[in-house]
């Protein structure tokens, strides 16, 4: 019965390594865009928290808008960021739940 019972954890944890390996593909390719400064600074970020691009509207461009652009971005990169640790904790919530663990 123990080998029976070895066998049948072995293919979970099969199965929540194929999840998790789907989920951290799913975070890569989910990006998130989020924009400051009336959408004159936009950032995109992927779920796992990985910058993508960063686009600043050459208007704003100025030397007097120097600390303002600074703090758009620092916003954007924020909100982004959020969004993404919003995202990647749902997602594990998935694999958490199929481990039983209580709580999650």
């Amino acid at each position: 019965m123990a080998m029976f019972d070895k066998m049948r954890q072995a293919k979970k944890l099969y199965g929540l390594q194929k999840k998790a390996k789907a989920i951290q593909r799913d975070l890569r390719d989910t990006e998130i865009e989020a924009e400051s400064m009336g959408g004159q600074v936009k950032v995109v970020v992927t779920a796992d928290q990985k910058l993508q691009d960063i686009s600043i509207d050459p208007e704003a461009l100025k030397p007097e808008n120097g600390v303002k652009i600074e703090k758009a971005l620092k916003s954007a990169l924020n909100e982004a960021n959020k969004e993404a640790q919003k995202i990647a904790t749902s997602k594990m919530k998935q694999i958490s739940g199929d481990l039983g663990l209580p709580g999650f």
